[in-house]
């Protein structure tokens, strides 16, 4: 395996340069070709720029002649309009056929216009005021009192565009000189790039908008199909035809781009053919390699075989098996070690099947006591349950005989006597509470606890809160708080139990903080958990009591005051009825500034609709309670 292993490694290296070396030839050679394109396109389109502004000069230059601002002004003479064609005319030549000259008035109408005929001879026409200005004229952009150039657009099979001067008399534009100009030379300019760019590479002239594009010898051509942009550099697709590399310039007084395209493909032949020769060099050494590393593995796979074969024999029980230690100095040194390791492990094995003997014996006395332990834990939960169970029926038959003294069904009651059956009533209470907490401890214990889970909008949830822990706080003068949340936060969980550990944490707060304080319920989103805190500014909680107050019977004395009412039982429920549905709930305190309970459970959204709606049933359910 070895020879293959190395040959696999040489032949990744080689395959990943390879790789690396054609990505970077690829990079290079599209930018190179692409700053080609883009130098040829600016520099095309400097020469067209210098061409379009000669023509600008000339037809300014023409538009100063005075015989066409007399043509222009009202009702010229027939001797003045053939002066103006006759000048007109002068900006022709004898390839200029199929375009025309025209003068237009300040509203947009032709004057006078000349053109020649397909021999090449003078056509004059006499057409003035009757010709309104085409769709092409009219889209010619630009300020009417500067020397403007349109548009290209496609007439008779040729693209065309128009030169147009303003005329002024006297300093004032009375009207237009308008020369067009078409497109065509019979391919001759297609050939100079070639010869200049290279082979395949075309040059197209674009109206701006790609609106009209054609060749730069005057042939239509429709715009290409799809533009992507790879590396900084500019793709396109025609019809018929693979990517090709572009870029345009514009030309200077025109609306006008020079585009140049040259064909990915012969841009990419180079660094292709350079790969492949690589590659065919690549093999080679690989092959070569591949035959190096058979030969220099054998010397040293042989022996490590047979150590290979050794320790398959101590792997199947054999630690008697040993290694001759012949070889090289470091194969030597390594049979050397993996006999005294076969010694070592024969050693330890004896050893270890001694121990394994006596752990065997532990084991059964740690299930024995492990059984013994659970058999007592249930015994305890079913012990209190029962009890607690038993003791439920006389202190509720204490509160209905108690009930029957104060209604004076056994005859008169004293004032002495009616303060007596308040004591009972309010020490019957309290036992009948702690029995329940007992009970619910022993139930969430045995596990015989069920949730409702179901979404809470807790903004109407703690608003209706105060209703039944108002009238504690209100006993010890403290300013019961409840700082408004999002109307659409809400959590997943059971909306008894919840209630349950809140009246529980509220209790605590208002229990542990002197007259004058304040106790604060507000809740917060915490990613897809929600956090419900209550904070008061009690006394707080020293930190050596912080790791207990969660264990069941524990109380908390913050030397707030000398009665102590439970049994400590309500946060160790309120904590396992929290976990119970996938929640926490944490405490974090400072003596003497106070306590933050919070209780962390799964977040859901609600509706404003399912809002309003849970505030109605709040309401309702407190006032059934305080009734």
């Amino acid at each position: 395996m070895l020879p293959l292993l190395i040959s696999a490694l040489l032949a990744a290296v080689l395959g990943g340069a390879l790789l690396l070396t054609h990505a970077t030839l690829t990079r290079a050679a599209r930018q190179g070709a692409a700053d080609r394109v883009r130098h040829s396109a600016e520099q095309l389109a400097g020469l067209a720029t210098t061409s379009i502004t000669r023509l600008r000069e000339n037809l300014a230059a023409a538009a100063r002649d005075s015989d066409l601002v007399r043509a222009i002004r009202p009702a010229p003479s027939p001797r003045e309009l053939a002066a103006a064609r006759e000048s007109m005319e002068s900006l022709l030549t004898a390839a200029d056929t199929g375009v025309a000259v025209e003068l237009w008035d300040s509203t947009g109408r032709v004057v006078a216009r000349a053109a020649h005929d397909l021999a090449g001879a003078p056509l004059l026409t006499d057409d003035r005021g009757t010709i309104l200005l085409d769709a092409e004229r009219r889209s010619i952009s630009g300020s009417p009192d500067s020397t403007r150039t349109s548009a290209l657009y496609i007439e008779h099979g040729h693209p065309h565009f128009w030169l147009v001067a303003p005329v002024r008399d006297g300093g004032r534009r009375v009207g237009a000189l308008a020369r067009e100009f078409r497109i065509a030379d019979g391919g001759r300019a297609d050939r100079a790039l070639r010869e200049l760019i290279g082979v395949g590479v075309g040059a197209y002239y674009q109206s701006r908008g790609d609106t009209v594009w054609s060749t730069v010898g005057g042939e239509p051509l429709s715009p290409p199909e799809r533009r992507d942009s790879a590396q900084g550099v500019l793709i396109v697709r025609r019809q018929g035809t693979g990517p090709l590399l572009s870029a345009s310039a514009p030309i200077g007084g025109a609306p006008i781009d020079i585009v140049i395209e040259m064909p990915e493909e012969a841009v990419l032949a180079g660094p292709r053919a350079t790969v492949t020769r690589l590659a065919i060099i690549s093999l080679l050494l690989a092959i070569v390699g591949a035959f190096g590393a058979w030969a220099i593995s054998r010397r040293i796979t042989y022996p490590l075989a047979r150590l290979t074969r050794a320790a398959e024999k101590i792997a199947r029980g054999n630690y008697e098996t040993r290694v001759p230690p012949t070889g090289d100095e470091e194969l030597v040194r390594l049979a050397t070690s993996f006999n005294r390791m076969a010694e070592e492990i024969s050693a330890s094995r004896a050893e270890l099947e001694l121990r394994a003997s006596e752990a065997h014996a532990n084991a059964v006395d740690l299930d024995r006591a492990r059984a013994e332990a659970e058999a007592a834990s249930r015994a305890k939960s079913d012990f209190l349950a029962v009890m607690s169970h038993e003791l439920r029926t006389p202190l509720n038959a204490i509160a209905g005989y108690t009930e029957l003294l104060e209604l004076g069904l056994r005859g008169p009651v004293t004032d002495a006597q009616r303060r007596d059956l308040e004591r009972i009533r309010a020490s019957q209470q309290h036992l009948l509470g702690l029995i329940s907490a007992v009970l619910d401890l022993s139930r969430i214990e045995a596990g015989r606890v069920t949730y409702d889970i179901t979404p809470i909008a807790l903004e109407p949830f703690l608003a209706g809160l105060d209703g039944l822990i108002a009238p504690q706080a209100a006993a010890k003068s403290l300013a019961l708080e409840h700082r408004p949340i999002d109307a659409t936060l809400g959590a997943l969980a059971d909306r008894e139990k919840l209630r349950q550990i809140m009246l529980n944490l509220l209790s605590n707060a208002i229990r542990y903080t002197p007259a004058g304080g304040r106790v604060i319920v507000s809740a917060e989103p915490r990613g897809d958990r929600v956090a419900i805190m209550t904070r008061d500014t009690g006394v707080g909680i020293s930190p050596s009591q912080l790791d207990t107050i969660f264990e069941p019977f524990v109380q908390l004395d913050r030397s707030l005051t000398q009665v102590r009412e439970g049994i400590g039982l309500g946060l160790a429920i309120s904590r396992d009825l929290a976990r119970g549905m996938k929640g926490e709930l944490s405490v974090e305190s400072v003596v003497g500034k106070g306590s933050v309970f919070t209780v962390t459970l799964p977040r859901c959204e609600v509706r404003p609709d399912s809002v309003r709606e849970a505030f109605t049933g709040e309401v309702a359910t407190i006032r059934g309670e305080q009734h």
